[in-house]
């Protein structure tokens, strides 16, 4: 018996949605955005609606390049075994062309809204830097933190191609937003990614950037982060701050959204701190090891939000609310347990 038109159309969909993390696609859709917030560019609806278009192609180009090479080690990761392609949901040969596909759509669609050549060409070599990563992230004979930096600037391009949708050469200031956004993204995937996969990778044999600066597990739970990953962390933290307060002190954006701001970037340093600090594996990947990421990565948003239709707007501040109210409740839950 045949299935119902809708399930053969929601089944294939939902498949694609899991094999490019779909959940995560709102963030790298926002890059190009970003850029061209930074930029002070005046969009139409429809200028807006293709740069989300262009960065959703370079997130599922990205994700699903990613699971295709990790298929080996995700095969043996526990967590993974729902993934479209172990499940079978999505052949390799269809996931294989879902992922192409993404790369003249997302160049066609850059042309077809009018954006010059020179942001064609941070475009493209956005994408092959996205693939240097996923080639070379978990194996070959190279140092493992230049996949992690070519996936930064990878990011700090595609929000390149943003600024010079309409622009012939960007400012100073686009030019540090670009860069800091790239940093934001080295350090969460560098280090709070790596941290959260480091059983899994250590287990399937990945040499994974974490790994290589001799951070381990000693035991099933116990993990060991090593010296050598909280420098280079202090390095990161130092270089996004300094960049961070840099774009502060060039957009001037008032007093009360700095100190958003400002809270926002010590709520993403105090939170990657206790992961540094954190010895048990279980107890990390409860801690949402992302999320620092994403309290930098607001941060950087808010500094352009008067560059944003009010609606973008309003959406960032309510994020940012969100993000406020995680430690607040921590520190709640911890306060009424100490008063039973």
């Amino acid at each position: 018996m045949q299935k119902p038109i809708l399930s053969r159309v929601i089944e294939p969909a939902a498949a694609l949605a899991n094999l490019s993390r779909a959940n995560l696609a709102p963030l790298t859709m926002s890059v190009p955005l970003l850029g061209a917030f930074s930029a002070g560019i005046e969009m139409s609806g429809l200028e807006l609606g293709g740069l989300a278009l262009i960065g959703l192609c370079a997130h599922c180009f990205g994700f699903t390049l990613n699971d295709l090479i990790d298929l080996p080690f995700d095969r043996q990761a526990p967590y993974r075994q729902t993934g479209a392609l172990i499940t079978g949901r999505i052949s390799r040969s269809a996931g294989w062309v879902f992922a192409l596909f993404q790369v003249p759509l997302a160049i066609g669609t850059y042309a077809l809204l009018g954006g010059q050549a020179l942001g064609i060409g941070a475009l493209c070599l956005s994408i092959a830097l996205s693939a240097v990563y996923n080639l070379w992230s978990k194996s070959g004979r190279i140092a493992r933190l230049l996949p992690e930096l070519a996936l930064a600037a990878s990011i700090s391009l595609l929000c390149f191609a943003g600024v010079l949708f309409q622009t012939g050469f960007p400012g100073w200031i686009s030019h540090l937003f670009a860069s800091e956004l790239g940093l934001v993204l080295l350090l969460l995937n560098s280090v709070s990614s790596g941290m959260k996969d480091l059983k899994t990778d250590q287990a399937t044999g990945a040499r994974s950037f974490v790994l290589s600066t001799g951070s381990r597990m000693l035991d099933e739970d116990h993990m060991l982060v090593s010296p050598l990953l909280r420098i280079y962390c202090i390095i990161l933290q130092a270089m996004m701050w300094l960049g961070g307060f840099g774009l502060l002190a060039l957009n001037r954006p008032g007093w009360l959204l700095s100190i958003l701001i400002i809270g926002l970037f010590i709520f993403g340093g105090l939170h990657l701190r206790m992961l540094l600090f954190t010895e048990s594996f279980s107890v990390l990947r409860r801690s949402m090891p992302l999320l620092s990421g994403f309290y930098n990565y607001t941060a950087l948003a808010l500094l352009v939000i008067g560059s944003m239709p009010l609606w973008l707007g309003l959406v960032y501040g309510l994020f940012a609310i969100w993000l406020f109210s995680i430690p607040l409740g921590a520190s709640w839950r911890v306060w009424r347990k100490r008063q039973v």
